[in-house]
């Protein structure tokens, strides 16, 4: 499987494409777990698959994938130790008031309509947020029929909340591209 970028025993990383799901939905389309508990079937492999990170449908990027649920169980707390860096670019609408900064929001997830919003920190539910950006670089683009200035965006994620890096740069006028 060619979006495989790393297998062992243990471990899968996987290139997960933009607009695939990492786990199934309602809608029955093709997701990364589905995919990959195929493939170790047709290896002769027990077909079990855990996810360490994800990755929301529009997004490309490296999923991290458990093959057993003792490596799942450490890699979950690797990860909630700060021992797994996460790491994403994103390009967004405008620019940033500064080129390298701390964003810390609280968010409150809407599970029913899969929406996140920045919300007072007293309001009930509401989860801390934080990450740290560094604008590697600014111009303007054709889109949509005009010009846009978009920025590059390399961010890294401190916590990991439900649309976390989309909610926080949208509340602050910088939409990631595209976003709908």
């Amino acid at each position: 499987m060619e979006q495989i970028i790393y297998e062992d025993k243990n471990i899968i990383v996987f290139h997960k494409p933009a607009g695939m799901l990492v786990q199934s939905d309602r809608s029955f389309d093709v997701d990364v777990v589905s995919s990959l508990m195929t493939y170790l079937a047709e290896k002769g492999e027990k077909p079990e698959i855990f996810v360490i990170n994800r990755l929301d449908r529009p997004v490309s990027g490296l999923v991290l994938l458990a093959k057993n649920k003792k490596f799942a169980a450490a890699l979950s707390q690797e990860l909630q130790n700060g021992a797994i860096n996460k790491e994403y670019y994103a390009v967004v609408c405008g620019s940033m008031p500064q080129k390298k900064g701390m964003l810390t929001d609280y968010l409150l997830k809407d599970a029913r309509n899969n929406i996140s919003e920045v919300v007072d920190s007293k309001i009930k539910g509401a989860k801390e947020a934080k990450l740290e950006y560094e604008v590697i670089s600014s111009k303007n683009i054709p889109w949509n029929g005009g010009m846009q200035e978009v920025s590059l965006v390399k961010i890294h994620l401190i916590t990991g909340r439900h649309h976390q890096i989309r909610v926080q740069f949208a509340s602050r006028g910088v939409p990631l591209l595209g976003d709908a």
